[in-house]
């Protein structure tokens, strides 16, 4: 008896399944699928995948101006079992695909290889299947010539110098890239090449130029490059000669500012000096006398400062210590010393205890 209810319970599962099957299907995320009943679309399940676009949603309003239900989301839905019901899925995830190398010449007759890649997704899964048939290697190969015809359009306006410059301010790379792809997308919204493809981004990565062309770009830089450096260096020049004028007109300002100030400093000076000029004259012999004790003090005041005790090896002919041989009275009296050649300067020496000295 268990094993009959066992095979009953086993055989109404697969039943159960069985039936599941015919009549649910689930619809992924990363899906589109397309549900048909009696060969003519009831709805178009397209989950969003959390990116949203202007392509996107034209494409859904076109399906619903077919009549045509389009369900925003991912799950279990139901279907009547075939013959009468028939559901198609798609991958709807974005993918890359590389535009084909080809040699394009510019108006200015450089020759240029890039290299363009673009990233699509099925948008509309009715018109892809009514135009590619669902095939995704044909929705590939027909993308790839309208890149390469939208690429060598609107490169055929372009300059070299709009692609390979030494002023990235002169580069062209984002208009020409956006050019491109609004392009193709206008293409795509035909009803020409209405694939129900959509194209999420499109950029050139790299753009290989012939040998003769590169020689010729070489060339130029270099000599936009010397351009340039001539030009920094006049403007360097420039500004040097302008510092040293500059330099010079301020030498001559504090020149003669401090010429103006020294001519008042001696004019001052001349007139204080003609006052001591008048003392002087009353008693020459006095103001010498005083002088010459005005210099042994200067010497007894630096032996002090030093600290220590000096010897003077001096002789009695040399100024100011003639003085100690004929005293002033000699000269008021008309007295002249020895003539004879001119002593030698007197000497000062350390020494490093008191000791008697010869004419202290």
């Amino acid at each position: 008896m268990r094993e009959k209810w066992f095979t009953i319970t086993v055989i109404g599962a697969v039943f159960i399944s069985l039936f599941v099957h015919l009549v649910v299907f689930s619809v992924r995320v990363d899906q589109v699928a397309v549900h048909r009943r009696f060969a003519k679309v009831v709805r178009v399940i397209r989950p969003p995948l959390g990116v949203g676009s202007q392509s996107r949603e034209a494409s859904a309003s076109a399906m619903r101006a077919e009549g045509v239900k389009v369900v925003e989301k991912a799950g279990w839905f139901f279907q009547l079992p075939w013959p009468f019901d028939k559901v198609e899925s798609y991958d709807q995830r974005i993918r890359v695909i590389d535009g084909p190398l080809a040699q394009t010449q510019l108006p200015d007759r450089n020759q240029i290889i890039p290299r363009v890649y673009a990233t699509w997704r099925i948008a509309n899964p009715v018109a892809f299947e009514k135009s590619l048939e669902g095939d995704e290697k044909s929705a590939e190969v027909n993308l790839k010539q309208i890149i390469s015809d939208q690429t060598s359009k609107v490169l055929g306006t372009c300059t070299l110098d709009d692609l390979v410059n030494t002023d990235p301010a002169e580069l062209k790379f984002d208009q020409i890239e956006d050019e491109v792809l609004a392009g193709v997308r206008q293409r795509l919204a035909s009803s020409q090449d209405a694939y129900g493809l959509e194209v999420c981004s499109l950029g050139i990565t790299w753009i290989a130029l012939p040998v003769e062309t590169t020689g010729a770009v070489f060339g130029r830089m270099r000599k936009e490059s010397e351009t340039k450096a001539q030009a920094i260096r006049n403007e360097g020049e420039t500004i040097k000669q302008t510092m040293i004028a500059q330099a010079r007109a301020e030498r001559q300002k504090i020149i003669a500012e401090a010429e103006a100030t020294a001519k008042a400093t001696r004019s001052k000076a001349e007139a204080e000096a003609a006052v001591f000029y008048e003392t002087f004259a009353k008693d020459e012999e006095f103001h010498v006398f005083l002088r010459r004790l005005e210099a042994f003090q200067n010497i007894a005041r630096t032996a002090a400062a030093n600290g220590q005790p000096l010897t003077i090896l001096m002789s009695t002919k040399a100024e100011p210590f003639s003085i100690l041989d004929h005293g002033p009275a000699a000269r008021a009296s008309g007295d002249q010393a020895p003539q004879g050649p001119e002593p030698p300067v007197p000497v000062l020496a350390p020494r490093e205890a008191p000791a008697a000295a010869s004419g202290e």
